[in-house]
């Protein structure tokens, strides 16, 4: 954790929760893959096999043309959260089903983006 500290970035490690097996959470408030919530995860990945959970995202550049190191995404996810999961030593990256779009369902249009109504 001390490697992967960084200001934006709280990390919270309750070593004797969830049946003496610990439990590590944290928040964030930089959404951009070249984070160090992204190594942490990577490493969770491989040194926690058993570890489960789940990290939303959204990353307002996350877009096909972007040149994230490992990272082609089928589509532009600019203006959607990804839920990333961990289940069994794998990550994986899904369709959130919960927030959906953010520009239009989360914040709001604002008025001069909005259609005419006339």
């Amino acid at each position: 954790m001390d490697v992967s500290a960084e200001c934006f970035i709280q990390w919270q490690l309750c070593e004797s929760l969830n049946n003496e097996k610990g439990l590590l959470t944290w928040c964030v408030s930089r959404n951009h893959r070249t984070s160090a919530v992204w190594e942490m995860l990577d490493w969770i990945e491989t040194h926690g096999p058993g570890s489960y959970g789940l990290f939303y995202c959204y990353d307002d550049e996350d877009t096909r043309e972007r040149n994230y190191i490992g990272r082609h995404p089928p589509m532009d996810y600019d203006n959607v959260f990804r839920v990333h999961r961990l289940l069994h030593g794998v990550l994986t990256e899904m369709d959130d089903p919960f927030f959906g779009l953010v520009q239009g369902n989360i914040d709001p249009v604002h008025p001069y983006d909005r259609a005419d109504e006339d």
